[in-house]
């Protein structure tokens, strides 16, 4: 009897208790990791550029960070292709083609800006667009674009090459051209569907895992004429 009362002794005293002022960890459940925050920030539906024409330079963020030692008052707008741009439109012979022809007016590249918010903490992914599809007013899929040409701000006012790739806290925005939505089938025209809105719907894979994102109620950028001269 005194034999099993030492072992009933010693069972009881070898059960850990809990620290006070903690919370018993639930069992099989592991601490959520810090998740990377992704909005779809803008949106331009227009054209798709082809290489070598005057192109409009990409939209910059909506309140783009300043670069390191700017002034508050530094202009963050790409400031050379804007001028470059502003030349072909203006009949330049800078413009590519006979000088004295009609200009024509610069590309506007269909496109659009991510941004990025990496709390601290997150290991090293990459992101990857899987699929962009634009809908119609009423939330129904219309058409499918292609993604492009990866790209970041740089804060000093221009969009620099992007390999995808995320490490280390901060915020980003990104941006990715697109193919042209099919305006003939869509509106019969890109002229018409300037009175219509427009929704995007991105699916974006980080760390292999599909996160969807949507913007609602765009309005495809109106054409240029060519300017006569």
């Amino acid at each position: 009897m005194m034999r099993f009362a030492l072992l009933v002794a010693l069972v009881s005293c070898s059960k850990a208790e809990p620290t006070k002022g903690e919370p018993d960890p639930k069992p099989g459940v592991a601490p959520s990791a810090p998740e990377i925050k992704i909005a779809l920030a803008g949106v331009t539906l227009a054209d798709d550029c082809a290489d070598g024409i005057p192109t409009k330079p990409l939209a910059p963020p909506a309140t783009p960070p300043p670069p390191a030692g700017a002034s508050a008052g530094s202009s963050s707008q790409p400031a050379a292709p804007a001028a470059a741009a502003e030349r072909a439109s203006a009949g330049s012979c800078a413009y590519p083609g006979p000088c004295g022809s009609i200009p024509q007016p610069a590309c506007e590249q269909t496109a659009m800006q991510i941004a990025v918010t990496i709390p601290a903490g997150v290991s090293a992914t990459k992101i990857k667009i899987k699929q962009v599809e634009l809908l119609d007013d009423a939330g129904k899929a219309i058409g499918v674009l292609a993604a492009r040409a990866a790209s970041k701000w740089d804060g000093k006012g221009a969009y620099v090459a992007w390999d995808e790739a995320i490490a280390g806290k901060g915020d980003l925005v990104v941006s990715y051209k697109l193919t042209a939505p099919d305006w003939i089938k869509i509106s019969n025209g890109r002229w018409n569907a300037t009175s219509k809105r427009f929704s995007l719907r991105v699916t974006v894979s980080i760390s292999d895992k599909d996160r969807t994102i949507e913007k609602q109620s765009i309005v495809p950028i109106a054409p240029e004429p060519a300017v006569a001269t």
